[in-house]
Protein backbone atom coordinates (compact mmCIF):
# COMPACT_ATOMS: atom_id res chain seq x y z
CA UNK A 1 0.00 0.00 0.00
CA UNK A 2 1.04 3.58 -0.67
CA UNK A 3 -0.09 5.53 2.37
CA UNK A 4 0.34 9.25 2.90
CA UNK A 5 -0.59 10.98 6.13
CA UNK A 6 -1.64 14.25 4.60
CA UNK A 7 -3.61 16.09 7.28
CA UNK A 8 -3.91 16.21 11.03
CA UNK A 9 -6.76 18.27 12.50
CA UNK A 10 -6.45 19.10 16.20
CA UNK A 11 -9.69 21.11 16.42
CA UNK A 12 -12.85 21.66 14.38
CA UNK A 13 -11.48 24.87 12.84
CA UNK A 14 -8.56 23.02 11.28
CA UNK A 15 -10.63 20.37 9.48
CA UNK A 16 -9.70 20.48 5.77
CA UNK A 17 -12.45 20.67 3.17
CA UNK A 18 -12.31 20.64 -0.61
CA UNK A 19 -13.57 23.47 -2.75
CA UNK A 20 -17.14 22.95 -3.91
CA UNK A 21 -16.11 23.21 -7.56
CA UNK A 22 -14.61 20.09 -9.10
CA UNK A 23 -12.78 22.38 -11.54
CA UNK A 24 -10.35 23.19 -8.75
CA UNK A 25 -7.20 21.28 -9.70
CA UNK A 26 -5.49 21.82 -6.36
CA UNK A 27 -3.99 18.50 -5.22
CA UNK A 28 -5.38 18.77 -1.69
CA UNK A 29 -8.87 19.53 -3.00
CA UNK A 30 -8.63 16.50 -5.30
CA UNK A 31 -7.61 14.34 -2.34
CA UNK A 32 -10.44 15.65 -0.20
CA UNK A 33 -12.96 14.67 -2.86
CA UNK A 34 -11.83 11.04 -2.62
CA UNK A 35 -14.17 8.64 -0.77
CA UNK A 36 -13.69 8.55 3.01
CA UNK A 37 -13.61 5.58 5.38
CA UNK A 38 -13.42 6.65 9.01
CA UNK A 39 -12.73 4.69 12.19
CA UNK A 40 -14.38 5.52 15.52
CA UNK A 41 -14.78 3.91 18.94
CA UNK A 42 -14.00 4.23 22.61
CA UNK A 43 -10.44 5.14 23.45
CA UNK A 44 -8.15 2.12 23.79
CA UNK A 45 -10.56 -0.17 21.91
CA UNK A 46 -7.98 -1.15 19.28
CA UNK A 47 -8.60 1.45 16.55
CA UNK A 48 -4.94 2.31 16.02
CA UNK A 49 -3.83 -1.34 16.09
CA UNK A 50 -6.44 -2.20 13.47
CA UNK A 51 -5.36 0.67 11.22
CA UNK A 52 -1.71 -0.31 11.45
CA UNK A 53 -2.64 -3.92 10.74
CA UNK A 54 -4.87 -3.12 7.76
CA UNK A 55 -2.40 -0.64 6.26
CA UNK A 56 0.58 -2.91 7.01
CA UNK A 57 2.36 0.15 8.34
CA UNK A 58 3.21 0.02 12.06
CA UNK A 59 3.86 3.77 12.28
CA UNK A 60 0.61 4.87 10.64
CA UNK A 61 -1.39 5.36 13.82
CA UNK A 62 -0.49 5.94 17.46
CA UNK A 63 -1.11 2.51 19.00
CA UNK A 64 -0.69 2.49 22.77
CA UNK A 65 -2.04 0.92 25.94
CA UNK A 66 -2.47 4.46 27.32
CA UNK A 67 -5.99 5.87 26.71
CA UNK A 68 -6.20 8.99 24.54
CA UNK A 69 -3.02 8.54 22.51
CA UNK A 70 -4.80 9.62 19.31
CA UNK A 71 -5.37 13.33 19.97
CA UNK A 72 -6.36 14.54 16.49
CA UNK A 73 -8.27 13.47 13.41
CA UNK A 74 -5.65 12.07 11.05
CA UNK A 75 -6.29 11.73 7.32
CA UNK A 76 -4.42 9.10 5.29
CA UNK A 77 -4.58 8.89 1.50
CA UNK A 78 -4.36 5.19 0.58
CA UNK A 79 -3.15 4.26 -2.93
CA UNK A 80 -4.61 7.55 -4.17
CA UNK A 81 -7.99 5.79 -4.10
CA UNK A 82 -9.58 6.74 -0.78
CA UNK A 83 -8.97 8.61 2.48
CA UNK A 84 -8.79 6.66 5.74
CA UNK A 85 -9.73 8.82 8.73
CA UNK A 86 -8.53 8.00 12.26
CA UNK A 87 -10.63 9.66 14.96
CA UNK A 88 -9.85 10.34 18.63
CA UNK A 89 -11.60 7.80 20.85
CA UNK A 90 -14.35 8.86 23.21
CA UNK A 91 -13.92 8.15 26.95
CA UNK A 92 -15.57 5.80 29.39
CA UNK A 93 -16.90 8.21 32.01
CA UNK A 94 -17.00 5.42 34.62
CA UNK A 95 -13.35 4.41 34.17
CA UNK A 96 -11.00 6.30 36.50
CA UNK A 97 -8.15 5.72 34.04
CA UNK A 98 -10.02 7.80 31.46
CA UNK A 99 -10.16 10.99 33.53
CA UNK A 100 -7.56 12.71 31.36
CA UNK A 101 -9.39 11.66 28.20
CA UNK A 102 -12.68 12.99 29.60
CA UNK A 103 -11.14 16.45 30.02
CA UNK A 104 -9.74 16.40 26.48
CA UNK A 105 -13.01 15.08 25.04
CA UNK A 106 -15.10 17.75 26.77
CA UNK A 107 -12.43 20.37 26.01
CA UNK A 108 -12.48 19.99 22.24
CA UNK A 109 -12.30 16.43 20.93
CA UNK A 110 -16.09 16.01 20.99
CA UNK A 111 -16.57 19.20 18.97
CA UNK A 112 -13.89 18.01 16.51
CA UNK A 113 -15.39 14.54 16.01
CA UNK A 114 -19.00 15.73 15.82
CA UNK A 115 -18.05 18.49 13.37
CA UNK A 116 -16.42 15.93 11.08
CA UNK A 117 -19.55 13.78 11.22
CA UNK A 118 -21.72 16.82 10.49
CA UNK A 119 -19.59 17.68 7.43
CA UNK A 120 -20.09 14.10 6.24
CA UNK A 121 -23.85 14.49 6.68
CA UNK A 122 -23.72 17.79 4.74
CA UNK A 123 -21.83 16.13 1.89
CA UNK A 124 -18.59 18.06 2.34
CA UNK A 125 -16.85 14.70 2.77
CA UNK A 126 -17.77 11.69 0.65
CA UNK A 127 -18.09 9.24 3.55
CA UNK A 128 -18.64 5.74 2.18
CA UNK A 129 -18.26 3.81 5.46
CA UNK A 130 -17.88 4.45 9.16
CA UNK A 131 -16.20 1.61 11.07
CA UNK A 132 -17.25 1.73 14.71
CA UNK A 133 -15.08 -0.47 16.94
CA UNK A 134 -16.68 -2.00 20.00
CA UNK A 135 -14.86 -4.28 22.44
CA UNK A 136 -16.82 -7.52 22.10
CA UNK A 137 -16.39 -8.64 25.71
CA UNK A 138 -17.24 -5.28 27.33
CA UNK A 139 -20.77 -4.08 27.86
CA UNK A 140 -21.41 -0.79 25.98
CA UNK A 141 -21.44 2.25 28.25
CA UNK A 142 -24.06 4.99 28.27
CA UNK A 143 -21.82 7.13 26.08
CA UNK A 144 -21.31 4.23 23.64
CA UNK A 145 -25.08 4.09 23.24
CA UNK A 146 -25.34 7.85 22.77
CA UNK A 147 -22.51 7.94 20.23
CA UNK A 148 -23.91 5.09 18.13
CA UNK A 149 -27.40 6.61 18.29
CA UNK A 150 -25.99 9.93 17.05
CA UNK A 151 -24.34 8.23 14.06
CA UNK A 152 -27.51 6.33 13.21
CA UNK A 153 -29.63 9.48 13.54
CA UNK A 154 -27.33 11.24 11.05
CA UNK A 155 -27.97 8.40 8.62
CA UNK A 156 -24.26 7.71 8.04
CA UNK A 157 -23.22 4.31 6.61
CA UNK A 158 -21.94 2.34 9.58
CA UNK A 159 -20.36 -1.07 10.11
CA UNK A 160 -19.95 -2.37 13.66
CA UNK A 161 -16.53 -3.98 14.21
CA UNK A 162 -16.53 -6.25 17.26
CA UNK A 163 -12.89 -5.86 18.24
CA UNK A 164 -10.48 -7.86 20.42
CA UNK A 165 -12.13 -11.08 19.32
CA UNK A 166 -9.05 -13.00 20.49
CA UNK A 167 -10.06 -12.27 24.09
CA UNK A 168 -12.68 -15.00 23.72
CA UNK A 169 -10.02 -17.73 23.52
CA UNK A 170 -10.13 -18.29 27.25
CA UNK A 171 -13.67 -19.60 27.04
CA UNK A 172 -14.49 -23.26 26.44
CA UNK A 173 -16.67 -22.54 23.44
CA UNK A 174 -15.48 -19.39 21.57
CA UNK A 175 -18.18 -19.74 18.89
CA UNK A 176 -21.01 -19.72 21.45
CA UNK A 177 -19.41 -16.87 23.39
CA UNK A 178 -18.92 -14.90 20.16
CA UNK A 179 -22.60 -15.28 19.32
CA UNK A 180 -23.68 -14.39 22.86
CA UNK A 181 -21.54 -11.24 23.13
CA UNK A 182 -22.40 -10.16 19.58
CA UNK A 183 -26.12 -10.33 20.27
CA UNK A 184 -25.66 -8.61 23.64
CA UNK A 185 -23.68 -5.69 22.16
CA UNK A 186 -26.11 -5.20 19.29
CA UNK A 187 -29.06 -5.26 21.69
CA UNK A 188 -27.49 -2.81 24.15
CA UNK A 189 -26.64 -0.38 21.34
CA UNK A 190 -29.95 -0.87 19.53
CA UNK A 191 -27.81 -1.37 16.44
CA UNK A 192 -29.67 -2.48 13.34
CA UNK A 193 -26.86 -2.63 10.78
CA UNK A 194 -24.15 -5.09 9.80
CA UNK A 195 -21.32 -6.21 12.08
CA UNK A 196 -18.18 -8.32 11.86
CA UNK A 197 -15.62 -9.79 14.25
CA UNK A 198 -12.02 -8.67 14.18
CA UNK A 199 -8.65 -9.33 15.78
CA UNK A 200 -5.19 -8.36 14.58
CA UNK A 201 -3.68 -11.46 16.20
CA UNK A 202 -2.89 -14.56 14.18
CA UNK A 203 -3.37 -18.19 15.18
CA UNK A 204 0.38 -18.51 15.73
CA UNK A 205 0.23 -15.78 18.38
Amino acid sequence: NMVYRVWSAVDSRSLPTAAWSEEDNNLESAWMRLPHVCVTGMTNCGKSSMLNHVLRWKCASKASSVPGKTDSIDFYVVNNRFVLVDMPGYPDHLDFGHQGVIKKWDGGWQDLVFRYLALCREGRYDLRLLLHLQNISSRPTRFCRQFVAHIQNLGLPMLMVLAKDDHLRKYNSPAKQRKYFSQSVRRDLDFRGFSLHYTCRTKKE
